[in-house]
């Protein structure tokens, strides 16, 4: 007597065969999902989020702040990215490098 099981049957809950992928558990981006996410942002984004990182600032706190607060920080973040542009450029003329990963 064999007791038969389906392939799909005996594959864990996270695999999903039509995607052919292991995914996440529900409420957690897959690390997939995550790189995706972080390539798919601008070189200024990224460089954003560094300052604001810099700063001690979440990109969840720095959404919730009062349009005054934003704009203030908004300032401090441009003016670091210009600073930072020129320093680059001093140092390399005519290269601009994201090195935030």
């Amino acid at each position: 007597m064999s007791i038969t099981t389906s392939p799909v049957s005996a594959l864990p809950p996270m695999f999903s065969p039509r995607q052919g992928r292991l995914e996440a558990p529900l409420g957690k981006p897959s690390s997939e999902d995550a790189f995706m996410a972080e390539i798919s942002k601008s070189p200024a984004q990224r460089m954003q989020e560094a300052i604001l990182k810099s700063m001690g600032i979440t990109p969840e706190e720095y959404e919730n702040m009062p349009p005054e607060e934003k704009k203030a920080v908004d300032q401090k973040i441009a003016d670091m990215m210009k600073q930072r542009m020129e320093e680059q450029q001093d140092t390399q003329p005519g290269m601009l490098v994201d090195q935030v990963v």
